[in-house]
């Protein structure tokens, strides 16, 4: 029996015998007390208290196979010593079994754990490109939106959808990326997870096929987003974060009319979000006021970004400068959620 409990049967035992030995205006201040002892009992989160949550998201470099992961494990150590995340999006990890040995060698007990299975074929040539989650809160809703979906599911990877778009002017575009959806119900997020599309160190037309495969998959995971907020309460929260590979102030490339091209940069990946030009959730870049790479072989602005939508509070945010073995700085947001 806990506290509460014991005071409450207290509590009755005293009300009987106020009854039964004072008077009625004795009895009504009793009372009056006893209702303030119930409201003061009750459970801080409930009166609107704000939970921290850390999320850090990493493109942690080619980790082709289980050999190339031990080598990095003290990497991962380091860097969920220093940080102390809830939340950590990967990107360019293999598959769900990487993600499992990382979790069980980092003594990560109890998380939630997923990885998307883009391609099937876990060797060098194509395995490199796979987005995953790992979370200290239950994940639930796990769905991976891919461009070639298989006809069977894969033992312990998530529910698959086609990779869709309701722009006709984008179905000619054939991407092998696609994304991840998951939510926590316990904090009502949602995260959505991406790695786009590589410039190759590319600009203008020579980077134009790549920048309308960023776009396409960007419109799907906003178009999807849309669609499964209309589902929840006003009070969800949602997160977008992974490998942009385009920086969110890009002045070369940076658009924000998707049916102009010409007279307006060809690249409005991040417009989708922030403008925005796809349905009505309107995104906040936590890393708009950075203007430093977090790919230090190339300058510019951010190319891995986190997105909270509107209304969503974040505490703070950052650009680790410690790459921790990657060629990519891993950045991090402290959401402020309310219960």
């Amino acid at each position: 029996m806990n506290r509460h409990s014991f005071s409450m049967q207290n509590s009755i035992k005293c009300i009987t015998y106020v009854c039964s030995k004072r008077s009625l205006k004795e009895f009504q201040l009793y009372m009056l007390a006893f209702a303030f002892f119930i409201c003061s009992s009750c459970d801080l989160n409930q009166n609107g208290e704000s939970q921290d949550v850390t999320v850090i998201s990493w493109n942690a470099k080619e980790l082709f196979d289980m050999k190339g992961l031990k080598k990095r494990l003290p990497n991962f150590r380091e860097l969920i010593g220093d940080q102390k995340p809830d939340i950590i999006l990967l990107q360019e990890f293999t598959s769900i079994e990487q993600v499992e040995a990382l979790a069980e060698a980092l003594k990560l007990e109890n998380w939630s754990l997923s990885c998307s299975d883009f391609n099937m074929k876990d060797h060098n040539r194509f395995n490199s490109f796979e987005v995953a989650i790992l979370s200290r809160f239950p994940l639930s809703n796990v769905t991976e939106y891919d461009p070639y979906p298989e006809r069977r599911k894969r033992k312990n990877y998530p529910f698959e959808k086609p990779l869709e778009v309701q722009d006709k002017s984008y179905e000619k575009i054939r991407t092998s990326r696609g994304f991840l959806v998951a939510e926590i119900e316990e904090l009502k997020l949602m995260i959505g997870i991406v790695h786009l599309k590589s410039s190759i160190g590319k600009e203008g037309e020579l980077d134009y096929r790549n920048a309308q495969k960023r776009e396409f998959v960007t419109i799907a995971l906003t178009e999807t987003l849309n669609t499964l907020s209309n589902n929840k309460t006003d009070d969800w929260h949602i997160l977008i974060g992974g490998d942009f590979n385009v920086g969110h102030s890009d002045k070369v490339k940076n658009g924000k009319d998707l049916f102009d091209d010409v007279n307006d940069g060809y690249d409005d990946t991040h417009a989708i979000l922030t403008e925005p030009l796809i349905g009505d959730i309107k995104f906040t870049n936590a890393l708009a006021k950075f203007n430093t790479t977090t790919y230090p072989s190339y300058k510019g602005s951010p190319i891995d970004n986190l997105y909270v939508n509107e209304g969503t509070k974040f505490k703070s945010s950052e650009i680790i400068k410690n790459a921790y073995g990657s060629d990519h700085y891993p950045v991090k947001v402290v959401l402020e959620l309310q219960p």
